[in-house]
């Protein structure tokens, strides 16, 4: 039995353990302000979508499918070689690519460019992740 937050224990140690302090990594409302201007650094967010109940049965013996996504922003300081962030990227596709993490499955990393401003140049990637729960 995987409860939400225990799924999403399991995905931060999961990263945390495999990152290597490569940048600072922020989760879902976590403060940024640390951030310093001249670093890279990563956000790490935990999204839950669709799910419900898949089968029927007494209380404890009913199977709840969570399904979500596990989304990842990495963020370079702009005018530096977009390979630091690639790089970043491939990393994060390396720990994550079909892994089952814990009872948590995580499919489908996709990379997509996001955004270039003034002050950073950003990619994100984007897994599927799924996982049951008994009730």
């Amino acid at each position: 039995m995987t409860t939400i937050l225990e799924a999403k224990n399991q995905i931060k140690k999961h990263f945390e353990d495999r990152w290597n302090n490569r940048t600072p990594i922020y989760w879902d409302n976590e403060t940024t302000e640390t951030v310093k201007k001249n670093i890279p650094w990563v956000r790490g967010s935990i999204r839950l979508a669709v799910g419900g109940q898949q089968t029927l049965g007494s209380p404890g013996n009913r199977m709840f499918n969570r399904y979500g996504y596990l989304i990842f922003q990495v963020f370079i300081p702009s005018n530096q070689k977009t390979q630091i962030s690639d790089e970043l990227v491939q990393a994060i596709l390396d720990i994550f690519d079909g892994a089952e993490v814990g009872d948590v499955n995580i499919i489908k990393g996709s990379p997509t460019f996001v955004n270039f401003e003034k002050a950073w140049y950003q990619q994100n990637v984007q897994f599927n992740i799924s996982f049951s729960e008994f009730k």
